[in-house]
């Protein structure tokens, strides 16, 4: 797969074409500037092999070379300052991109991919894109520039000499077509290779405090280790190549200065050349040594790049959450809700599991939540709540035509949309390295009152805990929370949905780290929202105000009714779930 694309050159380069214009004609510039010494040099040793040399003749010629020497280094640091900045911004706007479509992404795919994984495509990948669109580009530019100007002076001088100067750049295409292969296969295992390095080390550090309690440092560090040594055995053989292509490539220069002197020594012999002429072809051989060298930099950084490409492209590949049904555009919000529809939500017939090859975790399951219902469902552990919650909210698309939202199918709606008016606060609610007050405010769309924080945080038993701290709202809650109680931290998830003020509210057993009393006044605020209502839970007291409950078992609906219709079955199922246990 080529690195330019249609859809990269149009996306990345063009908007930046300017500056790479820019950086074309000042490294043009520099590139004639070089190529003048060369001539004022021959024109120094012709004149003394002559007899006609002069002191004010030299003196000229010196302050030429200085003055071309000086616009030299002028050109030179613009080219690069106007090559270097695109691979800078090319970089920047392919993270943005990257990032902003991953949000975009199903939970499937994060099902699939780690996330330190991931971390390296957008990371470490996309800088291998910047150094081939900086420092790749200037060397290819360098390289064809010296190419035509050198090869057409060193042409005027003698035609035969510069043929035969060239014979080396025929073996260097030939070498390419050997290395390159190998050089891409390395590459695209490295990157590989730094994106399993990478995934393990972010779980390991995510999960520090479980490595801990479970003194099990030593079997990580073990486990890391092997997968660091396999990185350094595959960069030791991408090295390998890499360092059997420079020595390569620099003795083709060299070979080119050998024809030089052999071949040309006997020309000024014979007095077809001056030996001004043969200075000058050195420098201009001289000149050209280091693109020829550069090029198999430029391979190996093009072979990254290209690895990179190749794995962005999991990402840019994968199909959006909007895209449920193909060839369908989702609806819009206001297209796909009824006004005055009573029933939101209609589950027809709902069987579901995760792949082809997996047994079904749902079975033929029914529900009806119209406004302001409150539903329950209750289940002993891996009997289907989660999942079925997880369904309702999109998080897992359902099969087509069983999960209805005002009448349209949830698979038609564009997922914000539908999640704006069905908030859930999963089972292990998440707070994010912030302070309090940026965890219980991202996402909402306008500033909140200071009334409206402090009911929301009233209602969900969170408030006093919060005036208690030090720093009260501008507190910082640490690596996923983990400065809180796993209680405050369902708390400040609950408050969330206080101030957001859904449709729907799906709780999957975020009461869990609280006691009783707490629990009855936060369901208490919740009925009082007026909202539906849905809650899973394994403890039967949090289901007392349930219009109707729904015991799971298996993925099947065994039982259902009030909730002093099946207390007795929901406490046989509550006796064999451990204290404390999840759903």
């Amino acid at each position: 797969m080529a690195i330019l694309t249609k859809f990269f050159i149009r996306r990345y380069i063009r908007p930046i074409m300017y500056w790479y214009l820019l950086g074309i004609l000042t490294l043009g510039i520099s590139t004639i500037i070089s190529l003048r010494v060369p001539d004022l040099s021959k024109a120094i040793i012709n004149a003394i092999e002559q007899g006609t040399a002069d002191l004010d003749g030299f003196q000229k010629i010196a302050f030429a070379i200085i003055g071309l020497g000086l616009l030299q280094i002028i050109f030179r640091a613009l080219s690069r300052l106007t090559i270097f900045w695109p691979g800078r911004k090319i970089e920047a706007h392919i993270k943005s991109d990257l990032f902003h479509r991953i949000l975009y992404l199903p939970q499937t795919f994060f099902d699939e991919v780690g996330l330190g994984d991931l971390t390296s495509r957008i990371s470490n990948d996309t800088g291998h894109l910047r150094v081939f669109f900086a420092f790749a580009v200037l060397q290819i530019l360098n390289i064809i520039y010296l190419t035509v100007f050198t090869i057409s002076k060193m042409y005027s001088v003698h035609p035969k000499l510069t043929l035969f100067c060239l014979t080396p750049l025929l073996l260097l295409i030939l070498l390419s077509r050997l290395i390159v292969p190998k050089l891409h296969h390395y590459s695209k295992k490295t990157n590989e290779m730094i994106g399993s390095l990478t995934n393990g080390v972010t779980e390991a550090f995510a999960n520090i405090h479980t490595i801990k309690a479970n003194a099990a440092e030593d079997t990580f560090a073990v486990r890391l280790q092997k997968i660091n040594e396999n990185l350094y055995h595959n960069n030791v053989k991408l090295l390998g190549v890499r360092t059997a292509i420079f020595p390569l490539v620099s003795s083709l220069a060299s070979l080119a200065q050998l024809i030089v002197l052999f071949y040309g020594g006997g020309e000024v012999i014979a007095g077809n050349l001056s030996v001004g002429d043969i200075l000058a072809f050195n420098f201009y051989i001289s000149l050209m040594s280091f693109p020829l060298t550069a090029i198999g930099i430029i391979l190996a950084i093009q072979q990254r790049a290209k690895a990179a490409v190749e794995r962005h492209d999991l990402i840019r590949q994968a199909p959006l959450e909007a895209t449920a049904i193909e060839n369908e555009k989702p609806t819009t919000y206001t297209e796909s809700k009824l006004v005055g529809h009573k029933e939101l939500i209609q589950i027809n017939d709902l069987s579901f599991s995760f792949s082809a090859d997996n047994d079904p975790v749902l079975h033929n399951v029914n529900l009806s939540i119209t406004e302001g219902k409150k539903i329950g469902i209750f289940g002993a552990i891996g009997s289907g709540k989660s999942t079925l919650l997880n369904l309702i909210t999109r998080i897992y698309n359902p099969p087509q035509g069983m999960i209805y939202w005002c009448g349209t199918d949830v698979l038609k709606i564009t997922p914000r949309d539908l999640r704006k008016d069905i908030f859930y606060v999963p089972q292990k609610p998440y707070l994010f390295s912030d302070s309090i007050i940026k965890n219980l405010t991202f996402g909402l769309d306008s500033a909140v009152s200071q009334h409206d924080l402090d009911k929301a945080c009233l209602d969900a038993d969170i408030l006093q805990d919060i005036l208690s701290f030090k720093n009260t709202w501008d507190t910082q809650v640490g690596e996923q929370g983990i400065k809180l109680s796993g209680g405050q931290k369902q708390r400040i998830a609950l408050a969330r949905m206080f101030l957001r003020r859904p449709k729907v509210v799906v709780l999957d057993d975020v009461l869990s780290a609280v006691d009783q009393n707490t629990e009855q006044n936060i369901l208490r605020a919740i009925y009082n929202l007026g909202c539906a209502f849905v809650l899973s839970s394994h403890r039967p007291s949090a289901l007392s105000g349930a219009d109707e409950i729904i015991l799971l078992d298996s993925g099947h609906v065994t039982h259902r009714g009030t909730f002093e219709e099946l207390k007795e079955h929901m406490e046989l199922v509550a006796r064999a779930v451990p204290e404390g246990g999840a759903p």
